[in-house]
């Protein structure tokens, strides 16, 4: 748990003490700050009192899937006060007897799998769940439906021990990822030419096409179709890469969205538009933060590749 942190991109630092003046209600106190990187989420951990009792919570301020993304201290402290209603008794029992009647339909195919964890999160509703308590071989995946069907979920881990809590707050559409058809995937390794963009070399059907705007940064609630794109859409929406790559990139991008610090290709710190910032007028996410990606080798692999050559090739030029 830290005690500060930093928002706006870094240039405006916050204690919980002074959060705490600027929420200014007795009945809550911001006790610090936690991040769960791997998820990419960020929470303000407060006390609220209800009745006579203080119940500590840690309320996402950083949770892509509702994009729920606050960077101004004024800002956190209105998000909190307007979460207090949430946290009481009263409303988190109103809240499980709506969805008890519900959750065997929340969750489409698997329901079988993922409602048994949902029923002991939301029988704990705004206590903390161990998930060596779901006695499931990949509970982050049903963790990850749970969140995809809309539900706010905190996370933390203590003593190498994960930690959630299902927080009582409305519904909120989560992003819905595309698919890729099997005959539009042979379309886009057609677009492609079968080239792998990361090697720059010919490539089987075990690479992926990887999309070139990071999921990471898109706005809930996204749906696109990958149906009738023109050969064009798809050379510009995709690149070939191989899944280990994939993953490298993955982590690259969740750092980059973290941190506002754009990553590099083999400590190789070449844009060939911007720098290693993130642009500060570029917002974190939704279609308008694609601009902000421009420049990156993981963005366009091929693109860095022939804007580096360029400028090899114009500064041997130059000592000719």
């Amino acid at each position: 748990m830290d005690k500060e942190i930093w928002l706006n991109q870094e240039t405006e630092k916050l204690t919980a003490e002074e959060l705490t003046m600027l929420v200014g209600d007795a009945d809550i106190k911001v006790i610090g700050f936690s991040t769960h990187r791997k998820a990419s989420e960020a929470y303000v951990i407060i006390s609220a009192k209800d009745g006579n009792v203080w119940n500590e919570w840690y309320i996402p301020y950083e949770y892509r899937r509702t994009n729920t993304f606050i960077d101004s201290a004024a800002d956190l402290a209105q998000y909190i006060i307007s979460k207090k209603e949430f946290l009481s008794a009263v409303n988190i029992e109103n809240y499980k007897k709506a969805l008890k009647r519900q959750t065997s339909n929340l969750f489409g195919k698997r329901a079988k799998v993922t409602s048994g964890i949902f029923k002991k999160l939301l029988n704990d509703c705004g206590k903390w769940v161990c998930t060596n308590l779901f006695k499931n071989n990949n509970p982050q995946r049903r963790i990850q439906d749970i969140k995809e069907r809309g539900f706010t979920l905190s996370t933390k881990i203590e003593r190498k021990m994960t930690y959630h809590m299902l927080l009582p707050f409305d519904i909120v559409k989560a992003p819905t990822y595309e698919t890729i058809p099997e005959k539009v995937r042979d379309a886009i390794f057609k677009a492609l030419g079968n080239f792998d963009a990361y090697g720059n070399k010919p490539v089987g059907r075990s690479a992926l096409p990887d999309h070139k705007f990071p999921e990471p940064r898109w706005a809930a609630g996204t749906a696109e179709s990958n149906e009738g794109l023109t050969e064009e859409e798809m050379r510009k929406k995709f690149q070939l890469i191989p899944e280990n790559a994939n993953q490298t990139k993955r982590e690259v991008c969740r750092k980059c969205f973290q941190t506002g610090k754009r990553g590099t290709f083999a400590g190789i710190e070449f844009f060939y538009k911007g720098d290693a910032n993130w642009p500060a007028n570029i917002p974190k996410t939704g279609k308008v933060a694609e601009a902000g990606c421009v420049g990156c080798f993981w963005y366009d692999m091929t693109a860095w590749r022939t804007a580096l050559n360029q400028l090899i090739k114009g500064a041997k030029d130059d000592d000719r």
